[in-house]
């Protein structure tokens, strides 16, 4: 428990010590990077050597055959996926899972350019002129690591792994091995399919709710964190705010000034993790008790200033509404009984017997409070419904962030208060019909994934001396794909790939075309590169490939800095006939 703990404490303090920092000297130096490691490694030892009340109250006894079973599949598939997270084959450099095809150039991207030593708070490095308001923290740590030597693929595979170990502790600590398993196993009737022809394969493919694993923990680095702070969080409430004798999966609560520590810094980790935390406290909030009344609001009081401090840098005010109304979440068109089912099988209607079974227990005991199942069902299934109406990102499916919340916090009261009652028979056969098709899915995902290139090793080691050479912080015109060169090594680019610009909620529409003007060489561009602060125009295969008409005027009106198998890059200065830069050895 106690070097869980410590771990998360650890990242959580490097990262906001590291942030503070780099905002009063306005820059994130190597300097900056081994304090805020160094803060963060004496935090870690404090915890080991003087928190010795920490208990994660697990018990022999919790562990079973089936307990060991669900244990032994998370670590053989976090395994899989995170030791070949990102890999070199050949001249390629590979990803394991499709779902990462665009998310892992990104964050690589994102820890290079971190790395770099930028100004701060910085700029988006995938959009030109607009500060950078993402969930930067698990970047940010990697890119600690990587700015004080270490290889940033090697750092990925590792911080991976050892999150993925944290984020299987607090599944178990939070609801044992059934936990365990609705995270792993998530998914409706889509696997049964497996019976038609006995074939394993991805049957979830093109649903809106199924593995979490796969398109979320190795995609989304943000929940490295955010997954393991948050549930540890809410073992340490279940017990702080609604302890009593019957209370299930007892741990001891978390000194309180970690959990303000995890608490606040979650915002620069995962904001729809802190969105849900927020709400589920005030959920409690509003319930008559004066005792947890106090206790929230000491929480709140002493976690808000560094959490508002950070949903200021981390929110664009100026980005194009993001947060919509959308009534089913991804339902859509579909027969309500049919996208439900499909999606989450027998695991609602067991949720509704579950509600029926706790309405009668309030009414007999009239005590919500002391009532841990119902504190924690009840907000559950409203949250569950609000983000089904509530979208919070220009993509509808990127509330599965939110409702994924709902879902495990549910599952332990599913087992304790339902399922574990029945008969063996019974367990078996729910448990069967809940996690088969997720099973399936996973083992079938896992068996046909065979690796993705995201780069050319190539292209990326001979352009690497080039742009050693040039700013740091300069901003380059270049076609905006997902895997270009300049990305990995955290080049800043006037745009990144379309999809990130539209998950971020920000301005698709007229920065592509801006972007499409000057990279054809069309009337104006020279004005175009001047708004959006261009300092260097790349053109490589991506740029042929995708502007093969383009007049490229700047052959003639900007220097070429430097040319080769990977390209040419142009540096933005007129051209008057006599090389001024030349002279002036600039």
């Amino acid at each position: 428990m106690k070097w869980f703990i410590a771990y998360l404490s650890s990242i959580a303090m490097s990262s906001i010590v590291s942030v503070l920092l780099a905002l009063i000297f306005h820059k994130l130096t190597k300097e900056i990077s081994f304090i805020g490691l160094l803060t963060g490694l004496i935090t870690a030892i404090f915890i080991l050597f003087k928190c010795s009340n920490l208990s994660s109250g697990l018990k022999v006894k919790d562990f079973g055959f089936w307990s060991w079973a669900a244990i032994s599949v998370y670590v053989l598939i976090s395994l899989r996926s995170f030791l070949w997270l990102v890999y070199k084959n050949g001249d390629s450099l590979k990803v394991l899972s499709k779902h990462n095809l665009g998310d892992a150039p990104l964050h690589i991207g994102y820890i290079q350019y971190l790395a770099n030593g930028i100004s701060f708070w910085p700029e988006n490095p995938m959009y030109a002129g607009v500060k950078f308001h993402y969930p930067i923290g698990m970047d940010l740590f990697n890119g600690l690591l990587v700015s004080l030597g270490a290889d940033v693929i090697r750092s990925l595979i590792w911080i991976g792994l050892l999150s993925s170990i944290a984020c299987g502790f607090a599944l178990i600590l939070w609801g044992r091995a059934f936990t365990l398993s609705g995270f792993l196993f998530a998914g409706g009737l889509s696997g049964f399919k497996f019976f038609e022809n006995f074939t394993l394969a991805d049957y979830q493919t093109g649903l809106a709710w199924g593995n979490i694993l796969f398109p979320m923990l190795t995609t989304q680095r943000g929940l490295l964190f955010a997954l393991p702070a948050g549930l540890v969080l809410l073992c340490s409430w279940r017990e702080r705010f609604f302890s009593n004798k019957n209370a299930i999966y007892r741990i001891s609560p978390l000194p309180f000034w970690i959990e303000v520590l995890l608490y606040s810094s979650m915002p620069l980790f995962h904001m729809h993790t802190f969105i849900y935390l927020s709400l589920l406290l005030g959920i409690w909030f509003s319930i008559p008790s004066k005792d947890n009344q106090s206790k929230i609001s000491r929480l709140v009081i002493f976690s808000a200033p560094l959490a508002i401090f950070l949903i200021y840098f981390l929110t664009e005010f100026n980005a194009a509404p993001f947060v919509h109304i959308k009534w089913g979440w991804m339902q859509g068109s579909d027969n309500f009984f049919k996208f439900w089912i499909l999606n989450f099988g027998i695991f609602w209607p067991l949720v509704i017997w579950l509600y029926k079974r706790l309405v009668v227990k309030v009414y007999k005991d009239r005590d919500l409070m002391n009532q841990t199942s119902v504190a924690f069902v009840f907000p559950a299934l409203i949250l569950f419904i609000l983000f089904c109406i509530v979208m919070m990102a220009p993509s509808n499916w990127d509330n599965i962030k939110l409702l994924m919340w709902s879902y495990l916090i549910l599952l332990p009261f599913l087992w304790e208060y339902l399922i574990k009652n029945l008969q063996k028979y019974l367990q078996y056969l729910i448990c069967f019909v809940l996690f088969f098709s997720g099973f399936i899915t996973i083992v079938g995902a896992s068996s046909l994934q065979q690796g993705h290139e995201i780069f050319k090793l190539s292209e990326l080691y001979n352009i690497a001396p080039v742009l050693q050479k040039l700013p740091r912080e300069a901003t380059f015109a270049a076609h905006p794909g997902a895997h270009h060169p300049l990305l990995f090594w955290g080049r800043k680019v006037i745009m990144g790939y379309p999809g990130w610009i539209w998950g971020h909620g920000l301005d698709l529409t007229s920065q592509r075309e801006k972007v499409e003007k000057l990279m054809n060489g069309k009337d104006g561009w020279e004005k175009v590169a001047k708004e959006l602060g261009v300092d260097y125009i790349f053109w490589g295969r991506f740029e042929e490939q995708n502007y093969p008409t383009s007049l490229k005027p700047w052959e003639d009106k900007a220097r070429l800095v430097s040319s080769g198998s990977w390209g040419k890059i142009y540096k933005l200065e007129l051209n008057l006939g006599i090389n001024l830069c030349g002279i002036l050895k600039c």
